[in-house]
């Protein structure tokens, strides 16, 4: 829920430095977990960049630097419904 209650709050990006740490250490997680016999619910697969240029709903978005930052996604492969 976005703060203050007039904001707005963008979800579904990372930036490069998370998106890359996350899929690192997801994947040390699931070595950990294979040593074990057991298989975590997250695959990582690779990292999608978003098109600074790309059209997009931007109503309400109050952020004068949007198409100046690289945004990113995650892209896993989820066994089940569940996050580990």
């Amino acid at each position: 829920m976005p703060f203050p209650i007039d904001s707005s709050e963008v979800r579904g990006c990372q930036f490069s430095n998370t998106v890359y740490r996350e899929m690192h250490y997801q994947k040390i997680v699931n070595d950990l977990l294979r040593g074990h016999q057991l298989t975590g619910a997250n695959m990582p697969l690779g990292v999608w960049q978003y098109d600074a240029f790309e059209p997009m709903d931007t109503e309400g978005i109050k952020n004068d630097c949007k198409d100046q930052i690289t945004k990113y996604c995650g892209i896993f492969k989820t066994l089940g419904d569940r996050r580990l």
